[in-house]
């Protein structure tokens, strides 16, 4: 079950920034947003005391990019048949679009220094080895800034927010993590496996999610990663999906592609006119900020797919 409103306080959701970027750069391109979130409801039924709407807790990704190569853009994927833009209509199948991280990235605005530059490490197909201790990571993060109550991505990290979402049922990382060389970059700090309690810990953080914000994301397509989202299995988790008519970098199809693997009575689709970036105009805030708003007046899901 969703954990029941706090309308004593914001609600928190746990940001991720793209590939090259840091929390940092994330935070101030966001920022249009941030101040929206962080005005309090109109509505007598939001947080009591005129408190902010939502607090955005931003993280750096473990990884530190070291390689200067970048791939070129993927081939523009092949004619959707999915229908509708700037609503939440998703219709018909959903054929799978290989999208590279570094390369959705790449042309983004806003690339953080290059000494500041992160990674994820997923789900480039030579990267895929860095996700047990990516999501090592993540699940001590969402203890440490608990209470988290949803997930907030941009490209690679919306990507990592829809794939943590549904690890729910993964058991905690080995303790045999993978070397940094098996990733594009070197972690930025060692990780260490955690104690049972504290994969107990994580686990409850875990179920606790009610939301997830996913901006510009693409579904993984590598080994048990891919398995964890499908359109056959979808995740019975309330999502937003944002997504740019002209981004060339990660196209609409890329992103219903993954929006498909969230259950349709409980996923919004947002089609903005811009490219790969997080959208500021009112009315892409104002749509986060209703969706967000569902939360916190009590009106979200109930539940989640067993299988989470």
């Amino acid at each position: 079950m969703v954990p029941p409103p706090h309308p004593s306080r914001p609600l928190r959701l746990l940001c991720l920034h793209g590939y090259r970027q840091s929390a940092s750069v994330f935070r101030a391109r966001t920022g249009a947003l941030r101040k929206a979130l962080g005005r309090p409801l109109s509505s007598p039924e939001g947080c009591p005391g005129g408190g902010a709407l939502a607090e955005l807790i931003y993280l750096d990704a473990p990884f530190v990019v070291e390689r200067e190569d970048t791939p070129p853009p993927p081939p523009p994927p092949p004619p959707s048949p999915l229908s509708g833009t700037g609503g939440d209509s998703l219709a018909g199948p959903t054929s799978p679009v290989a999208v590279d991280a570094r390369s959705a990235a790449a042309a983004s605005p806003g690339a953080a220094p290059r000494a500041q530059q992160r990674t994820w490490g997923l789900p480039n197909p030579d990267e895929t080895a860095g996700w047990p201790a990516a999501l090592r990571y993540l699940r001590a993060a969402l203890v440490e800034h608990a209470p988290i109550d949803g997930l907030l991505g941009f490209s690679q990290g919306a990507t990592v927010a829809a794939v943590l979402a549904a690890a729910t049922a993964e058991p905690p990382p080995p303790a045999d993590l993978p070397p940094s060389s098996q990733v594009a970059g070197s972690l930025a700090a060692p990780i260490t496996p955690a104690a049972p309690e504290a994969a107990v810990a994580e686990t409850a953080a875990l179920a606790r999610l009610r939301l997830v914000i996913v901006v510009s994301g693409f579904a993984p397509w590598r080994d048990h990663l891919a398995g964890l989202l499908s359109p056959d299995r979808p995740l019975d988790l309330p999502s937003l999906h944002i997504m740019g008519e002209a981004d060339t970098q990660v196209p609409v199809a890329a992103c219903r592609a993954l929006a498909e693997c969230f259950a349709p009575t409980q996923r919004e689709v947002y089609v903005h006119g811009g490219g790969h970036l997080v959208p500021s105009g009112a009315d892409a805030r104002a749509r986060v900020v209703s969706f967000v708003a569902r939360f916190a007046k009590g009106e979200g899901a109930t539940g989640r797919n067993a299988h989470l």
